[in-house]
């Protein structure tokens, strides 16, 4: 897999000019040629669709298949354009834009994207070992390490995105994936957005149980800060296996957040440093939110090395300068 290092602002640029808009996706459905269906379409670019569905949701429908031309089994996200919802005229435009572009190590990779008459396929990355919320179940809860291992690259992934001036605003158990070793692998950004500093949004996206409270109380947000949020809940669960708040009850749930009361399982032990990590990043205020420096830089973290587990080291001593990756997503 290419680092993200090796790509710079210009071929980033180059790659963004080369993305979709509304227009493209109302000529896709446009389209009459009943002779090119989905599997003819994917066939042409060198790829067999399987059968099998590895997910689905309200919007799409991933399945296994195999590209040719990268020469690995990949997944296949199809959106049905037929279905003029609001994700498709609003989201779906924004996501084409945005994932063509991403490559760094602990994001999910996008190969392609495939078009035909009322469907759009991005070719992804297939990552076989599940999501994270099937790693908790399976184990109860993580150890302290293996949570500080992962924190880590999820940590490394949404410094990339800052860069790029992208929020994920859909960060929960269920879109992060793990691959064959173990590494993190950050995916779908159906509701992501190009959200540069100084721009806001009110638009409500993600899952309750894990939205930061600005999206939750309907007011406008800016910048990572809601993908700070969502990370801290995220590390609750890695630690102690259980959500911190109810989402059953919104109200509660929102005074809870607000007072700043996060209340721990008596049967799990969980330090008192990562307790005041989660805390941080659950504030409230979103000025006063913790951001990815201030999170690396926390006694619970400030020790814990970036790394890749597997044969490749890529990951390792990544550059993530500052001074590159600018100006490379248009704004939306």
């Amino acid at each position: 897999m290419p680092q993200n290092s090796s790509k710079d602002s210009k071929t980033v640029n180059k790659d963004a000019n080369n993305n979709f808009d509304e227009k493209s996706l109302d000529l896709i459905t446009c389209e009459s040629d009943a002779s090119i269906n989905l599997r003819d379409a994917l066939a042409k670019n060198d790829i067999i669709i399987r059968d099998k569905i590895l997910g689905s949701g309200c919007f799409s429908k991933v399945k296994y298949g195999f590209s040719k031309k990268e020469d690995k089994f990949v997944a296949i996200k199809q959106i049905d354009l037929r279905q003029k919802t609001d994700f498709v005229n609003k989201f779906l435009p924004r996501e084409l834009k945005i994932v063509k572009i991403l490559d760094h190590p602990n994001i999910v990779k996008c190969y392609d994207i495939v078009q035909s008459p009322g469907y759009v396929s991005i070719i992804e990355e297939y990552v076989e070992n599940g999501d994270l919320l099937h790693k908790i179940k399976k184990e109860k809860r993580l150890c302290n390490s293996e949570s500080q291992f992962l924190l880590r690259q999820l940590i490394e992934a949404l410094r990339y995105l800052n860069l790029l001036e992208i929020v994920h605003r859909d960060l929960k158990c269920e879109n992060i994936f793990l691959d064959r070793y173990g590494n993190i692998k950050l995916g779908d950004f159906g509701f992501a957005r190009h959200l540069p500093a100084g721009v806001t949004s009110k638009t409500f996206c993600g899952s309750k149980a894990y939205v930061a409270l600005e999206i939750l109380r309907a007011t406008i947000y800016t910048g990572q800060g809601v993908d700070i949020w969502s990370t801290g809940v995220i590390l609750y669960i890695m630690l102690t296996g259980c959500m911190p708040f109810r989402d059953s009850k919104p109200r509660e749930m929102i005074y809870y957040q607000m007072k700043r009361k996060v209340i721990y399982p008596a049967s799990v032990n969980v330090s008192e440093d990562a307790k005041n990590l989660i805390y941080e990043m659950l504030n409230p205020d979103p000025s006063s939110r913790y951001n990815c420096a201030q999170i690396l830089d926390h006694p619970w973290m400030k020790n814990v090395k970036y790394e890749f587990r597997g044969p490749s080291k890529e990951a390792q001593n990544l550059n993530l300068s500052e001074s590159s990756h600018t100006d490379e997503v248009e704004q939306d």
